[in-house]
């Protein structure tokens, strides 16, 4: 069934892949990085319905597997998992200081960085490290103070 919903999805997206694709060939930065942030702000929307739906536990497990086998920039590693530990937290009820819009922002990032339209991407040449320096760098300038707030409520843990 899995494999049904995303070739499905990748059959829904073909244009965004392929705009992406040609982004990067032809280099225009301003174009890839407007189609990237209405993808961040598409999954926005996706986020609200997996937050509602009780489904962040499942994006959690698969941004595990995604950086486990990801061959992302340590730092990048880092961040995110920071990020999906700011989700982890929020959703069991441990650390609710923080606004529901910044834990939608970190869960639209995750959910980017699994869905099978991102998987398409980043095996173009340039793409997917592009677009998710791209969508890391959106969701981070928007939940930034809150992060630093959760990692030294961390530490002094």
């Amino acid at each position: 069934i899995n494999e049904e919903i995303n070739k499905a999805e990748l059959e829904n997206n073909k244009g965004r892949i392929i705009n992406a694709v040609k982004v990067n060939l032809f280099g225009n930065k301003k174009a890839d990085e407007k189609a990237t942030k209405k993808e961040y702000e598409r999954c926005k929307v996706e986020a609200v319905d997996v937050i509602n739906g009780s489904k962040v536990d499942a994006v959690l497990l698969k941004t595990k597997d995604y950086l486990d086998n990801s061959s992302l920039d340590p730092k990048d590693v880092k961040s995110i998992n920071d990020l999906a530990s700011l989700v982890y937290n929020f959703v069991k009820g441990v650390y609710t200081i923080v606004p529901v819009k910044s834990i939608v922002s970190i869960v639209a990032l995750l959910i980017y960085l699994v869905s099978p339209v991102h998987k398409a991407i980043s095996k173009v040449p340039f793409a997917g490290v592009v677009d998710k320096k791209i969508m890391t760098s959106l969701c981070l300038a928007e939940v930034q103070s809150d992060l630093e707030k959760f990692l030294k409520w961390q530490e002094d843990r």
